[in-house]
């Protein structure tokens, strides 16, 4: 079973920046990521992928509903936030002494002012990213800078679909899209998810 440290490990240990630059992709056949502002017109969104069907938004706080017109459904996941300011900042720092009392500073956060449940919609996501391939389409999966929240949901169909670690999710993941870092409550909730799926077996 896949550890925190292993996932850290696999992500790496800094959190990336916001503007962290990468274009949007498609992950594995039907399943797309982008940063919200690379899709945030329909006009956009089609020059990413005309073959989108379904978009999935997990930044409702920061990403507003966008009506992309006929032809494509948009899934609101509500009640994901970003980590606070504060706790981004000191995870974007580099490995060290200065990281590690920076980190000691920081108050104990509430948990509503940390990521929400994003397990518990892991199947219906999964089921609508499965569905709509069937249909013959695609799914694109955003939060604001697509590094956190949309990630864990995209990690989540790999683990699922594919029948593999989070470790390797991460590794088909990261080489397309290497803002790929879910944040400490996320991790806990993907790797409780494959620990269930195993269980399963």
């Amino acid at each position: 079973m896949t550890t925190e440290a292993a996932f850290r490990h696999a992500t790496g240990l800094v959190r990336p920046p916001a503007g962290h630059g990468c274009p949007p992709v498609e992950i594995v056949s039907g399943l797309w990521t982008a940063h919200f502002h690379d899709v945030d017109t329909p006009e956009k969104l089609q020059a990413v992928s005309p073959g989108v069907r379904v978009v999935v938004n997990a930044g409702t706080d920061k990403c507003p509903l966008v009506d992309y017109g006929p032809g494509v459904d948009v899934v609101m996941i509500d009640g994901l936030l970003d980590d606070p300011d504060a706790l981004k900042r000191v995870d974007a720092m580099s490995e060290g002494p200065e990281k590690d009392a920076s980190r000691a500073t920081l108050p104990d956060f509430a948990p509503e002012e940390c990521a929400g449940d994003a397990k518990r919609d892991f199947d219906r996501v999964n089921e609508i990213i499965d569905a709509t391939r069937s249909a013959g389409g695609s799914t694109l999966i955003h939060c604001h800078a697509s590094l956190s929240r949309s990630v864990v949901f995209i990690l989540a169909y790999l683990v699922k679909t594919r029948g593999i670690s989070a470790v390797e999710a991460v590794g088909i993941m990261k080489p397309k899209w290497d803002a790929c870092w879910p944040n400490k409550s996320f991790v806990k909730q993907l790797l409780a998810y494959e620990a269930e799926l195993r269980s399963g077996d």
